[in-house]
């Protein structure tokens, strides 16, 4: 069961990633970004810089998940979820 779900989860991703590169191939040239949603799902396939990696991966005050810094899908925010927790062990003790 573990090896089907694995191969389930990485046929979804390959083909979430198509679709989203498809979407962005389909554009004119000018008006490609490279980012966006293929439904609710985001995606970025632009070069991340390091503003980009402290907004998704360390930002206290944004959401628990953010959109991958490279490629399809969610990231999670470890600034965050690190608040969360210190903020509900002060409220418990």
């Amino acid at each position: 069961m573990h090896k089907f779900v694995h191969i389930a989860g990485t046929t979804v991703a390959l083909g979430l990633t198509a679709v989203a590169i498809t979407k962005e191939l389909k554009k004119p040239e000018s008006e490609r970004e490279w980012h966006g949603f293929i439904g609710i799902v985001p995606y970025d396939f632009r070069i991340p810089t390091i503003e980009m990696v402290k907004e998704r991966v360390w930002d206290p005050a944004g959401p628990v998940l953010t959109p991958h810094i490279l490629g399809v899908g969610w990231t999670p925010n470890v600034g965050r979820v690190i608040k969360d927790v210190k903020d509900l062990a002060e409220n418990e003790s």
